[in-house]
C-alpha cells in the first residue's frame, strides 16, 4: 500500500491506475517495486499563468 499513499500524496496524474495495479498485483515483488518506482516519477503537466496588469496613468495636470 505504500505505493498507493505515496501518489496520492504526490498528487500523482495516474494515481488510480498506481492504487488499482497495487491492489490487484501488489503481492508480486516485481509489481510492488514497479508501483513504487511509478508513484515517484510523475511527469505532471506545470500551468504556468502569466498576469499582465494593464496600469493607467492619469496626468493631473490634463
Amino acid at each position: 500500500m505504500l505505493p498507493s499513499v505515496i501518489a496520492l500524496c504526490r498528487k500523482h496524474s495516474n494515481w488510480f491506475a498506481i492504487i488499482a495495479l497495487n491492489l490487484l498485483l501488489g503481492w508480486t515483488l516485481i509489481v510492488w517495486i514497479v508501483c513504487l518506482i511509478w508513484s515517484f516519477i510523475n511527469k505532471s503537466q506545470q500551468t504556468i499563468i502569466i498576469q499582465n496588469e494593464k496600469t493607467i496613468s492619469k496626468d493631473k495636470n490634463e
